[in-house]
């Protein structure tokens, strides 16, 4: 089967790493998700339904391209879940590899402090 990506789009403060790490309860992780915002990539690999869980957080990439330098194209050559947070920095890399993987973009927006508006479907772009 092919690897599924969640591409995660939104401001900051709209709740990506909390979605990340719903994703993650919910494919049976129990170790506890950190934010991989100054290390690029966290993987988990005791998941269930897939070989491994990839948590990137694009927000610190100069470049698009450097997201194969922490071995993107790898992660999507197995049955991996891969969660990418800021997926609108590096929006082209994953359209070009959308035939290797399933791909829900997920939009996040503020409605007030407490409540956010989240729609699911094609690339928005901002």
């Amino acid at each position: 089967e092919m690897p599924v990506i969640i591409a995660l789009q939104g401001e900051l403060g709209t709740g990506k790493t909390q979605m990340a790490k719903g994703i993650a309860k919910g494919i049976r992780i129990k170790q506890e998700i950190i934010s991989p915002t100054f290390i690029i990539c966290r993987e988990y690999k005791d998941c269930k339904y897939f070989e491994k869980f990839h948590h990137i957080d694009t927000y610190k990439l100069m470049e698009s391209e450097e997201i194969y330098e922490i071995g993107f194209d790898e992660m999507i050559k197995e049955k991996n879940l891969i969660v990418i947070e800021w997926a609108e920095k590096i929006s082209k890399e994953i359209k070009e590899n959308s035939g290797k993987a399933k791909v829900i973009w997920i939009n996040m927006y503020h409605k007030d402090e407490n409540e956010r508006i989240i729609e699911y479907g094609e690339y928005k772009e901002k």
